[in-house]
C-alpha cells in the first residue's frame, strides 16, 4: 500500500498517506522478523515491493537496506519457494529495481541454477555491450572485432537459446529479451526476424501468472525492447507501445504529468546510440498516450 499510494498521485494528501502506509509496512516487517513465522512469502513480497519503492524514489540508501535484508531472509528460507528470475533485462542497462548481486548469491546458495545461468548471461551481455561502444568510439581492427565482439557474442547467443528452452515462462521472456538486446547491440538479423522474437516475448509476457503495476511496466526494459526491436507497425510493437502508453496515461490521469521523467533523467547524457532508440520510445509514448481517449 505505501509504494502504490506514494505513486498514485503527487498531491500532498497521498504522499501524507503513503507516509503513514510506510511506517506501518516496516513496523509490521520488523515483528515478523523478529517472530518465529518471519519468512513468509507474504513478508518476503512486501520486502521486495519496499525495496521496488525505494529504486522509484532513487534513494540507494534505503534501496541497499531492503536488499541486504531480502537476501538474508531468502537465504534463511533455503529450499522454499523463490521469487522469479525478473528485472535481470534491466540490470544491464543499470536500472535494477530488485537485481542485486546479495539476492544473486542468496538465490544460487539455494541451488537456483537458472539463477546462475541467467546472471552469466547477464555479466557478459554488459562486458559485450561496453566492448561494443568501445569499438563504436575507437575503431577496433577486424581482427579484434572478430575476437572481442563476434565469438564471445557467438557464444551468447548459444547460451540464450538454450535458456529459452527452459520451462518456465519468466524464464523464457527473459531470454528472448536478452536475445533482442543481443542482436540490437550488433545487428546481423533482419527487422522481420527481430520482429519474429519480439512476437515470441509479447507471447511469454501474455503468459505471466501475475500482471506487474504501472510502474513496474514502464520500468519494464523488456517490454521497451520489444517496442524498439519490433518493425513499425507490426502487431508485436504495436502492443508492446500501446500497453506502455496506457501506463503513461494513467498515471498523467492521476496527476503525474510526465511518469517517463525517472528514465529521461537518468539516461539524459547516455548518447550510445540503443538509448537514443528508448529516448526516442520515451517522446513517442507521451504522444500516443495524449492520443488515447481517457
Amino acid at each position: 500500500m505505501a509504494v502504490a499510494v506514494r505513486h498514485w498521485s503527487p498531491d500532498d494528501a497521498w504522499q501524507l498517506k503513503a507516509y503513514r502506509h510506510s511506517y506501518s509496512a516496516v513496523h509490521f516487517i520488523k515483528q515478523r522478523i523478529m517472530s518465529t513465522g518471519a519468512r513468509t512469502e507474504g513478508v518476503l513480497g512486501a520486502v521486495i515491493v519496499l525495496a521496488f519503492g525505494a529504486s522509484l524514489e532513487r534513494d540507494d540508501v534505503v534501496w541497499n537496506i531492503h536488499i541486504i535484508g531480502l537476501a538474508h531472509m531468502i537465504k534463511d528460507r533455503k529450499s522454499r519457494a523463490n521469487p522469479p528470475p525478473l528485472d535481470s533485462v534491466n540490470a544491464i542497462f543499470d536500472f535494477p529495481r530488485v537485481y542485486h548481486e546479495r539476492i544473486l548469491e542468496a538465490l544460487i546458495a539455494c541451488d537456483d541454477q537458472r539463477i546462475l545461468r541467467i546472471k552469466r548471461i547477464c555479466d557478459s551481455a554488459i562486458q559485450l555491450q561496453k566492448t561494443i561502444e568501445s569499438h563504436h568510439q575507437h575503431q577496433f581492427d577486424p581482427t579484434m572485432v572478430a575476437r572481442k565482439i563476434e565469438e564471445p557474442l557467438s557464444q551468447l547467443h548459444y547460451e540464450v537459446r538454450a535458456l529459452g528452452a527452459v520451462d518456465d515462462v519468466y524464464v523464457q521472456a527473459t531470454a528472448r529479451a536478452i536475445e533482442l538486446v543481443l542482436y540490437l547491440l550488433w545487428p546481423s538479423r533482419s527487422g522481420a526476424y527481430l520482429t519474429l522474437l519480439a512476437g515470441e516475448l509479447k507471447e511469454a509476457i501474455s503468459r505471466f501468472p501475475i500482471k506487474g503495476c504501472s510502474y513496474m511496466n514502464l520500468t519494464s526494459f523488456p517490454l521497451m525492447i520489444g517496442a524498439i526491436a519490433a518493425e513499425e507497425d507490426s502487431l508485436p510493437r504495436m502492443w508492446f507501445v500501446d500497453r506502455l502508453a496506457r501506463e503513461v496515461r494513467a498515471l498523467q490521469l492521476r496527476g503525474w504529468n510526465r511518469p517517463l521523467s525517472l528514465l529521461q533523467n537518468k539516461y539524459n547524457n547516455n548518447k550510445s546510440s540503443l538509448m537514443e532508440r528508448f529516448q526516442a520510445l520515451w517522446c513517442e509514448l507521451y504522444y500516443v498516450a495524449n492520443e488515447l481517449k481517457d
